[in-house]
């Protein structure tokens, strides 16, 4: 058993480094310890699992799957250039980390969020590709996880940091795809 003064330690080591978090407001923008791609990867795997073991029905013949791999490497592409427009401006691609600049340009001008899109994109393209039913129940699930679980807090956090820039380009473009008509 740990005695008072152990105790009164630990609590002061811990107000210490807690001290040392930028939670701004209260808590709001607490960085995720399960990033976005791993999250991805996740709904790969239980799709691909339940396309092989709980198939329920094939819905999509092989002509058709063939859609399916186009709009993965279609997701990937649009993945993967968004990830570089990112590391191009030289700003950080972990969500809640401080932003250096706003990337407006490239495929930021149709979408505040080409990176999940890209994700979301590929993650249709492996149900096509499965061709069974039961993996489609996992996209909706990983759609619900990346708009509530970040992309309402990362909006949040960019608002707070960058402030009229950010509601700007909010006002412009929509959260997931096209552009907002004047």
């Amino acid at each position: 058993m740990l005695s008072p003064e152990q105790i009164n330690k630990i609590r002061e080591t811990f107000l210490s480094q807690s001290n040392k978090l930028d939670l701004s407001p209260v808590g709001k923008y607490i960085p995720r310890k399960i990033i976005p791609p791993v999250y991805f990867f996740l709904a790969l795997i239980i799709m691909v699992t339940l396309a092989h073991f709980v198939p329920m029905s094939h819905l999509i013949y092989v002509p058709l799957r063939v859609f399916g791999g186009l709009l993965i490497l279609v997701g990937f592409a649009i993945t993967a250039g968004s990830a570089c427009g990112f590391k191009l401006a030289g700003t950080p691609i972990k969500p809640f980390e401080q932003p250096v600049t706003l990337v407006t340009d490239k495929l930021y001008r149709y979408s505040r969020n080409p990176m999940y899109l890209g994700m979301m994109i590929m993650l249709v393209g492996v149900w096509i590709a499965l061709g069974s039913l039961s993996p489609v129940l996992v996209i909706p699930v990983f759609f619900l996880i990346i708009q509530e679980g970040f992309i309402k807090y990362e909006e949040a956090f960019l608002e707070e940091r960058l402030g009229d820039e950010y509601q700007d380009y909010k006002n412009r473009v929509n959260r997931w795809i096209g552009w907002q008509l004047e």
